[in-house]
């Protein structure tokens, strides 16, 4: 039996809330400045093998990409993100597992290096947290001259032990590193995860709930009402996600960093202009807001994905054929265009903004950065 939350609702979210008015959806970082995203899946190899985990989406032996190609694939996306016009970067990489990788500190160093040529520059890692103290002591000591570093830090119950997980996130906090804790809740282990998803939240851990995805990349069948739910509106996002590290470095950082406030990282705009906000991208899938088909939608144009193959794509689940490809030129697309396929299941394709065809919402614009300081 699962057991009842003590917070449900998520403010910002005045139910009902229909998708069939909603006409732009997108991530407040992306819709509201100049900043390209990149989401890398830098290689399938894992020292996990999760029962749930995608078999294309593992491997136990390691495919290392060389530094050179790392850099200068890295150099080259910017070049041409900057020839459009938008001089602030995310780059967000993911796996298997991305800290592998037998050139990531490299890398990231390498990005780190041309904070001062942008506007902004922000990273963002989805990791399994097996790294060990010393491992992340040096990634603390790589992305210390960026603006703003986030950590997704998936766990997985079958290898990793929840203690250890905490005192790796306390850890990055005291270095002004974001973290939050996200979990594939398997329907037939809901009971035992939500527990430990609550385990997290009472350390002040924000937690992000997932649906599980079949082989065929589609939500399992086997949720019942009150799991989904609980996935639409638990756990909402801890004011201490921001204000934890801002107090700490706002005196000393001269720069300004692209942060959303506290329950407004997803928007949603809707047919009279009322701006709907949620506060973590993975709540569009258990609301079943993640069919756009027909939409226009900015990814290609403003954000790109590398997937483990060496593809460069508008997105992970995107039906498109591939823009380019590892080790070869490529093109940004030169402007929106309609999305083609059925359902973006993916968290990383839901980021991108987005708008039903034949309206104006804005889904990019060159501004100043939004104020490091959350408004309220």
């Amino acid at each position: 039996m699962i057991k009842s939350m003590e917070s449900k609702s998520v403010k910002n979210i005045p139910p009902p809330l229909s998708f069939s008015d909603i006409e732009s959806v997108g991530m407040r970082y992306l819709s509201q400045t100049d900043l390209f995203q990149c989401i890398w899946n830098l290689g399938t190899f894992c020292n996990y093998s999760c029962s749930y985990c995608w078999p294309h989406s593992h491997s136990s032996k390691p495919n290392y990409i060389p530094l050179k190609t790392l850099t200068n694939t890295m150099d080259k996306i910017k070049k041409k993100a900057r020839e459009k016009g938008f001089h602030s970067f995310r780059f967000s990489f993911a796996g298997g597992e991305p800290t592998l990788q037998k050139y990531f500190l490299n890398l990231i160093r390498h990005y780190s290096n041309d904070t001062k040529n942008c506007n902004h520059q922000g990273l963002h890692i989805v990791t399994n947290l097996s790294q060990k103290i010393k491992w992340l002591k040096l990634f603390t000591e790589a992305v210390s001259p960026l603006d703003l570093t986030v950590i997704t830090a998936s766990f997985h119950r079958e290898f990793a032990d929840c203690n250890e997980f905490v005192e790796k996130i306390k850890f990055l906090a005291e270095n002004n590193i974001i973290c939050a804790v996200s979990i594939v809740m398997v329907p037939q282990k809901f009971d035992m995860l939500l527990e430990y998803a609550k385990f997290f939240y009472d350390h002040s851990i924000n937690v992000y709930l997932q649906l599980q995805e079949d082989f065929n990349n589609k939500i399992v069948s086997n949720y019942t009402k009150e799991m989904i739910e609980i996935m639409q509106t638990s756990f909402p996002l801890k004011q201490e996600y921001w204000t934890t590290n801002i107090e700490k470095t706002k005196k000393q950082r001269k720069r300004n960093s692209i942060l959303p406030s506290k329950s407004h990282i997803v928007e949603l705009i809707d047919s009279s202009g009322k701006a709907r906000h949620l506060d973590n991208c993975d709540r569009l899938n258990a609301l079943n807001f993640n069919r756009y088909k027909g939409w226009e939608c900015s990814a290609g144009y403003r954000s790109i994905i590398i997937n483990a193959k060496g593809d460069i794509k508008r997105g992970f689940r995107c039906k498109d054929k591939p823009i380019g490809q590892l080790n070869k030129d490529f093109s940004l697309l030169p402007n929106n265009e309609p999305c083609i396929t059925s359902a973006c299941l993916c968290t990383g394709d839901n980021k991108i903004p987005k708008r039903r065809a034949g309206t104006k919402h804005t889904l990019y614009k060159q501004i100043k950065p939004i104020s490091e300081s959350p408004p309220e």
